[in-house]
């Protein structure tokens, strides 16, 4: 892993035609199984190609012998910037699919939100539920609508003030003149706003939980259109994947941990039986050893480690 870290970083170029911004998808980690991405914002990861580019059809463009090969493993929000893993093989991606189905993953993101959050550090643990009212919002679940239960670590940074960058629209102002360009600076440099910066911690994965829990205490991420009222017309939403912890428990060894447990299981069961003389399967059982080499090699997948730069270390200031 960290030979790999070494290299050179190839970043494949990418071009939103429906807001003429050009951005750059930077490869992180790339061997036989995975293919890992910093993923920028506001950018599908697949789906169609009709109105703009997605993270899949970008990185065909660069790897067009993956056609066909690319194994969708995790999601990550359209307006969410950080790490994405692809799978490059049915064996790596059931790998680490099996991972995040067991919640063995750890994932660390980063987001600025709106006010001065006042502890530290904290637990929110409510339960995520769609919203009946909006098609892609969630909610914080009730007793009609339970939803499932979601928990989040929650660490604070750093608080401060927060310029964001105004998206203001060309009806309103045009940039090609020198009053417009004044105006913009000036909107833009008006607004200041609270903010803190946090470290987050899902011990689950529900959709769009980190976004409905901020939002549920009175501190909404910043620029998420969805869930911040009232909303910050900033360049994006500030919430990035910083780090990813993907065990890859090789299947072998599994399967070999798996018969250990059985034959134990054997013997419990004949025990509880006095009137059955106690049999165990020396063979198979072998106190837990297996002379097999297909069954007692090593890992032969290295646990995925990697992490990003806080893309929002420097973006609060200690004054107004």
């Amino acid at each position: 892993m960290e030979e790999k870290k070494k290299k050179e970083i190839i970043e494949i170029p990418g071009f939103d035609s429906r807001y003429n911004r050009h951005f750059k998808i930077p490869i992180i980690y790339h061997d036989e199984n995975f293919l890992i991405v910093n993923k920028p914002y506001d950018l599908r990861i697949d789906g169609a190609t009709t109105d703009c580019d997605t993270e899949e059809s970008l990185l065909l463009t660069k790897f067009p012998e993956y056609k066909g090969c690319l194994k969708l493993i995790h999601q990550l929000d359209y307006s969410t910037s950080g790490i994405h893993c692809w799978g490059l093989n049915k064996n790596a991606a059931r790998r680490a699919t099996r991972s995040f189905r067991q919640h063995k993953v750890k994932k660390t993101y980063v987001a600025i939100v709106r006010g001065f959050i006042e502890k530290d550090k904290f637990e929110i643990e409510k339960p995520i539920a769609k919203d009946p009212n909006h098609e892609r919002r969630m909610m914080i679940g009730t007793k009609e609508n339970p939803g499932k239960e979601a928990k989040t670590l929650v660490e604070v940074l750093k608080r401060g003030y927060f310029h964001p960058i105004l998206c203001t629209s060309s009806d309103e102002y045009s940039e090609n003149t020198e009053e417009g360009k004044k105006d913009k600076d000036k909107s833009t440099e008006d607004l200041v706003m609270k903010a803190t910066l946090v470290k987050l911690h899902p011990y689950t994965g529900r959709t769009h939980q980190l976004r409905v829990h901020l939002q549920s205490i009175g501190h909404p991420i910043i620029g998420d259109y969805n869930y911040e009222k009232p909303f910050t017309d900033h360049e994006r939403m500030m919430l990035h994947a910083m780090k990813i912890i993907i065990p890859l428990e090789n299947e072998n060894e599994k399967e070999k941990e798996k018969g250990y447990d059985n034959n134990h299981q054997k013997i419990n069961n004949s025990l509880k039986n006095n009137n059955k003389k106690l049999k165990i399967d020396h063979e198979s059982f072998n106190d837990g050893k297996n002379d097999d080499p297909k069954l007692t090699h090593k890992n032969d997948m290295e646990d995925i480690i990697l992490e990003t730069e806080n893309p929002f270390e420097n973006l609060l200031s200690d004054n107004k």
